[in-house]
């Protein structure tokens, strides 16, 4: 009988102890959940909402030029030091998604006279223009940061943040103004060390996430968060190049590579979700200019345009953009088909030289264009002579047409079918390059991706050193 009353007594005992630590753990799980939902640990936070669904940058190169060791035809027009922006904003703190019941009503905001330092009352119905209204004034880029300070807006300061820009830089900048706020990148032209209000405001950008503190942010088009993407394209056309991820797209209306209005749609609802502009270069206004035939050079009078592609394809001519052109071939002749001179156009090349980067945009996509002067006096950029033309998929989506009707939709076989045997191949992991060589100064290049087939980019560059 004493052994079973003493296991009775140990497993009484042992009960008690179980019980015992069940309670401890209870109390000490109970404490960490309170401690963890307190808020006072600034990296622990109940339930994680995500303002910010990742973005997928859609600015495709499709040929890998390190992989084939390739000359770009435009390869003397470098681009700027400035590099484009793709530093994205610092990030909201979080929005609690609970309503406040001691929360006051949020006031109606203000009404702010529709001026701004250049007078306009609406933003441009060209998006080259690069203007955005913000709560009601119109800005056109690039402009000072001093002229937002002057309309009521504060630079953010924390601690640490630079106050300075170094030359040749830029530094985005976190702006209020009462209840609102938007991100602007502010740029340094100068040789100097510069407080930021100093500075030049290149870029100004608002996102949906923010939009329980953002601005009445338009762009041309009276296009803002919200828009949906046919009104987009009923305002502006196809963008200049688009990319897609798996829950956002982007559009751009670029000039160049630096210069674009960039537009963020949701996939799902089809709606802008941000916007941002952004504009390095002060430009004139982009208006057509009508060249007169009596007051053109010789040189550039004399040009006869093709009405057919030739016998061959070391005639060079091509059908760019609809028209027809034997390179090379006037500016004036381009400008008289509807393109606009967005470099100056009275800008002077020295006699028989020539000057790379010069940019000719045809609706939303601009060709970076090497113009030769072949006069024996120097000429402006409008009375120059055009010696490359450029397809390039994803960056320059402008159609071309070779002889035996080669368009960036063929496939290699029919090119070889139409042109020949290529002089070489520059075969790479990624793209193959397909050359047809005249002399030193007369070539076509045809990129073609090895996965798919495709043809990525088709280059025409004709540039003898005389004409005749």
């Amino acid at each position: 009988m004493l052994p079973k009353q003493h296991n009775k007594r140990r497993n009484k005992d042992m009960r008690k102890l179980i019980s015992k630590f069940t309670f401890l753990l209870c109390i000490a799980i109970l404490s960490f959940s309170l401690v963890a939902c307190s808020g006072e640990d600034p990296e622990t936070t109940c339930e994680k909402i995500d303002y910010y669904p990742e973005i997928v940058e859609v600015e495709a190169v499709p040929i890998n030029e390190d992989d084939n060791n390739q000359d770009d035809v435009s390869d003397d027009t470098s681009e700027t030091d400035s590099p484009e922006l793709t530093q994205e904003p610092e990030q909201y703190e979080e929005l609690s998604t609970e309503p406040d019941p001691l929360a006051q009503p949020e006031p109606e905001p203000e009404q702010v006279p529709a001026t701004s330092a250049t007078g306009a009352s609406a933003v441009s119905d060209d998006i080259f223009a690069f203007s955005a209204k913000i709560n009601g004034i119109v800005y056109e880029l690039p402009f000072p940061v001093s002229d937002l300070i002057a309309d009521g807006w504060v630079l953010e300061t924390r601690r640490g943040a630079p106050e300075t820009i170094d030359p040749n830089r830029h530094i985005s900048k976190h702006l209020t103004s009462r209840h609102y706020s938007i991100f602007v990148y502010v740029l340094n032209r100068t040789y100097n060390v510069i407080p930021i209000e100093e500075g030049e405001v290149i870029g100004v950008a608002l996102y949906s996430f923010g939009t329980p503190t953002g601005a009445n942010f338009m762009v041309s088009g009276n296009l803002e968060i919200g828009t949906h993407y046919d009104n987009i394209i009923a305002a502006h056309g196809e963008p200049t190049h688009r990319g897609t991820g798996t829950t956002l797209t982007r559009l751009y209306y670029a000039i160049g590579t630096w210069d674009h209005v960039r537009i963020t749609i949701d996939n799902q609802t089809q709606q802008v979700v941000d916007l941002r502009v952004q504009n390095f270069t002060a430009r004139e206004a982009s208006t057509p200019i009508t060249l007169a035939v009596e007051n053109l050079p010789e040189v550039v009078a004399a040009y006869v345009p093709p009405t057919g592609f030739g016998d061959s394809w070391r005639d060079f001519v091509v059908r760019y953009g609809g028209a027809l052109y034997q390179l090379p071939a006037p500016v004036a002749e381009f400008v008289a088909n509807g393109w606009i001179i967005e470099s100056d156009p009275e800008q002077m090349i020295p006699a028989r030289s020539m000057q790379p980067g010069i940019e000719l945009r045809l609706g939303n996509q601009t060709l970076r264009a090497v113009v030769r002067n072949y006069d024996e006096v120097a000429r402006p950029i409008k009375h120059g002579h055009v010696t490359t033309v450029q397809f390039f998929r994803g960056r320059v989506n402008i159609p071309i047409e070779l002889i035996g009707g080669v368009t960036e939709n063929s496939a290699i076989e029919d090119v070889i079918e139409a042109l020949g045997e290529p002089t070489g191949i520059s075969e790479g992991p990624n793209f193959n390059v397909y050359s047809y060589i005249r002399g030193i100064s007369g070539r076509i290049e045809i990129g073609v991706e090895n996965a798919t087939g495709a043809i990525t980019r088709i280059d025409v560059r004709n540039e003898p050193t005389r004409l005749g």
